[in-house]
């Protein structure tokens, strides 16, 4: 199935992309093990977390096919979400209606679904979610 190798291509995507990787400490599919709510260390911001997705299938009589939704986590120690949205703005360049290169699978359509900024319930972070939407065939 695509999800495996649908998260190292938009993983992958997101290392190449010069632009925010100068901005961020990190692009990871998890929370930093040393952030704790007992260790809310700033050093690791601003970083982002690639992986909450869904898959249907989306199958043609000749072709074996997926809809995916993949979604990116933004998280800051920035006062404001000024730098949460512009971290944004970088992702959004990188994904929507670009070329991605998936293992076994073609790529039909990436494109921004939505975005959301909110402070986060620690009280210190800023939390910022985008969706994206990808069609691919497998090859």
């Amino acid at each position: 199935m695509v999800a495996f190798n649908l998260q190292i291509a938009i993983y992958q995507k997101l290392q190449g992309t010069s632009a925010l990787t100068q901005k961020v400490k990190g692009i990871y599919d998890h929370i930093p093990q040393h952030v704790t709510a007992d260790n809310p260390s700033d050093s690791i911001f601003p970083y982002i977390i690639v992986g909450d997705d869904t898959h249907k299938s989306d199958d043609t009589d000749t072709e074996l096919g997926f809809e995916s939704e993949i979604t990116i986590h933004i998280w800051t120690r920035y006062l404001g979400l000024a730098e949460n949205k512009q971290l944004q703005g970088e992702i959004y360049k990188a994904l929507h209606r670009n070329s991605l290169s998936i293992a076994g699978y073609h790529l039909i359509s990436m494109g921004f679904v939505d975005a959301k900024t909110f402070k986060d319930a620690d009280g210190l972070s800023q939390h910022g979610v985008q969706t994206f939407r990808l069609l691919t065939e497998q090859l």
